[in-house]
């Protein structure tokens, strides 16, 4: 169930009063609801906060397009994958259609995937995940790319443990060149307050640091390991 414009704002007060200033909206169940969030939000927090909003392909062509031309006057930094993932020449007609920049996230698994997304010009952003692009290397293969194609890269997170996030801090940190600030996917250790590692990965006013150790800059927790085995 989708919370209430009410619910949806409180929320977002309690994430702002932490530090966040990067909100990231799901949207493609009600087109209505969809706009009067992005407008609440607007309103309430002016330019202050970076909105950026997600359908995870779940929208048509034509219920995206009509999305987003009403959104587009309150400056929504990017709309990611706002239909389905195989749909590249839809993606390259949005990308033609409205002034919000169109991300590429499902649409990308490997750099084959995303050599097809620059040469129709089907997104003019594209966010990783090392989980999904297949680990720390292919995510800077793909980086590679990207920045080659004049893309904005955004790097992203599955919620997992903080081995992950760690990963994507490193890469963040050996980076050359630009990425995107945003919503970030802590992991377990933030949504379900558990994790593997001895120091968790968690934001402080909504940001969080590049682990510092050897290696990824985490150590395992052999507790936790054993606490969390399911093959016993």
């Amino acid at each position: 169930m989708k919370p209430t414009v009410g619910e949806l704002m409180e929320s977002a007060q309690s994430f702002y009063e932490r530090g966040f200033r990067h909100f990231g909206l799901k949207i493609g169940i009600d087109p209505k609801q969809d706009l009067a969030n992005v407008v609440a939000l607007r309103e309430r927090f002016g330019d202050r906060v970076v909105l950026r909003v997600d359908a995870n392909g779940a929208l048509t062509y034509d219920a995206a397009l009509a999305l987003l031309k009403k959104l587009e006057p309150y400056e929504i930094d990017v709309a990611e994958q706002p239909i389905a993932i195989w749909d590249l020449e839809g993606l390259a007609s949005l990308c033609r259609a409205t002034s919000i920049p169109i991300m590429a996230d499902e649409s990308v698994s490997t750099d084959h995937s995303l050599l097809e997304v620059i040469r129709r010009r089907a997104a003019t952003v594209v966010q990783t995940k090392i989980a999904k692009n297949g680990g720390m290397y292919r995510v800077w293969r793909l980086w590679t790319l990207a920045s080659a194609a004049g893309m904005r890269i955004y790097p992203g997170n599955h919620p997992s443990t903080s081995v992950a996030t760690a990963a994507v801090a490193q890469l963040c940190a050996a980076w050359p060149g630009a990425l995107m600030e945003g919503v970030f996917a802590v992991g377990v250790s933030g949504a379900l307050g558990a994790d593997i590692v001895t120091e968790p990965i968690v934001p402080v006013n909504g940001e969080i640091r590049v682990p510092s150790g050897p290696g990824l800059g985490v150590e395992l927790d052999p507790d936790a390991i054993a606490r969390y085995r399911i093959d016993r």
